[in-house]
């Protein structure tokens, strides 16, 4: 609350938003190089996005905690998760998507399971549409 507070926006400041599990940690590690796609910048030898993998800069609770104990009960962490205001309604206040549509099935597959051929073709459009003119490809 004291960051919010406090918090003075520069002009130059970029600001990294996104709904949760939506890849943010990875779009913050390649932020600098769309910003910069010719090359990287000197003075930028020391970003440690350079040297470590972003989750390795982007630690998860989890990954603490189990270091820490490799058989931690979760119990009591679950329990106040369950009985927050946010989760009370099964969907985003914002939105209004349900919160299922956050997470994976958690079984393999493929667009092709998920997709018809006029959603790939649309899809496919958008993408090579954002691509142009810029040094990324998209290919089959």
């Amino acid at each position: 609350m004291t960051a919010r507070l406090n918090f003075q926006a520069n002009d130059s400041d970029v600001f990294l938003t996104s709904s949760m599990k939506t890849g943010t940690t990875w779009l913050k590690a390649i932020i600098p190089t769309i910003m910069n796609p010719i090359g990287r910048m000197d003075d930028d030898k020391d970003d440690p996005l350079l040297k470590r993998h972003p989750n390795e800069l982007m630690p998860s609770l989890e990954v603490q905690l189990f270091k820490e104990n490799p058989n931690p009960d979760l119990s009591y962490i679950l329990e106040r998760l369950k009985n927050l205001e946010v989760n009370q309604y099964g969907a985003d206040p914002w939105l209004g998507f349900e919160y299922k549509f956050y997470f994976r099935r958690g079984s393999v597959g493929d667009w092709k399971n998920n997709m018809s051929n006029e959603m790939k073709e649309k899809l496919d459009h958008i993408t090579a549409m954002k691509f142009e003119g810029s040094v990324l490809g998209f290919g089959n």
